[in-house]
């Protein structure tokens, strides 16, 4: 019954965004933390569709958060139940940093209108970097009072979160790293190296582990990168999402990494390139060329 559930959620946000307009893959039958990726003149939302929004684990919601931070999208999950009973109309909460609204507030947020998020579930606390909440807010030349103002969020608060002397509700740490443009929780696991350049112009892959990409990096471009060692049914799903991706998104580049064997080659258009070439690259163009040529 929750797969039926899911799937009816899926064709109708489909629906929705179809009728507006928007460019959107859905990720289909692949295991990932979201189900589809939607664009329309700029704008772009990665949605999550659940039978029941307990259901989202807190490992799909920080891949999304992630994933969403990447694209630079609006996250949402959307779903029928809550704790068993029907989603209330008009009203959302936060789940692990994560704006969750029920299937008929779906369009409402794909019109750009405001949805009201209960405090009452209003998220789990975390941790926050003091120290570099400092630093933005003197780097943007603001006092706590004026920061307070803007964000709408206590005096005392920010103090406290300044000194590190307090944890930060989801709801608030979304306000601030929207303002600052930045990432202020500690509890996020640092980002991890899939390969390095040797020299000082680096790009470093961040780790995502529920998605149809393994690895998540950018810097003049997007790159979602691979390693092709599932089986070739789930190789050909991921590639022919992959494609889809190419034609819907501009400047955005994914493909295959193998452990062994030679450099070149294409699995269903996308590039399939190895870690050994990865390593002798000594700039982005040369991975750009690498997944770019014929």
């Amino acid at each position: 019954m929750p797969s039926i559930l899911r799937n009816r959620l899926i064709s109708s946000i489909s629906k929705a965004l179809e009728e507006r307009g928007f460019s959107h893959i859905s990720v289909g039958n692949m295991q990932s933390c979201f189900d589809i990726i939607a664009e329309k003149r700029g704008s772009k939302f990665l949605i999550k569709a659940v039978a029941d929004i307990d259901s989202l684990s807190k490992s799909d919601a920080e891949d999304l958060l992630k994933l969403a931070g990447f694209f630079n999208a609006y996250a949402y999950v959307v779903g029928s139940r809550r704790k068993g009973l029907p989603f209330p109309k008009g009203i959302g909460f936060m789940r692990y940093g994560v704006t969750c609204i029920g299937a008929s507030d779906m369009e409402n947020a794909l019109d750009g209108s405001g949805i009201t998020i209960s405090k009452k579930f209003s998220g789990v606390s975390v941790s926050i970097s003091g120290p570099e909440l400092r630093y933005l807010r003197r780097l943007a030349g603001i006092s706590i009072r004026e920061l307070s103002s803007i964000v709408n969020i206590s005096k005392e608060s920010i103090e406290r979160y300044e000194s590190g002397s307090g944890k930060v509700r989801s709801v608030n740490l979304k306000k601030l790293e929207e303002f600052f443009g930045g990432k202020l929780s500690e509890n996020q696991a640092p980002p991890q190296t899939v390969f390095r350049y040797p020299d000082a112009n680096v790009i470093r892959f961040s780790r995502v582990s529920n998605a149809p990409f393994d690895s998540i990096a950018r810097k003049r471009f997007r790159y979602e990168a691979k390693e092709k060692s599932a089986s070739i049914h789930t190789l050909y799903k991921v590639a022919s999402f992959y494609s889809k991706v190419t034609e819907a998104f501009n400047e955005d580049y994914p493909f295959f990494i193998v452990s062994k064997g030679s450099a070149g080659g294409r699995l269903k258009g996308i590039p399939v390139l190895t870690k050994e070439s990865l390593k002798k690259m000594s700039d982005e163009d040369e991975l750009l060329n690498a997944v770019t040529k014929n």
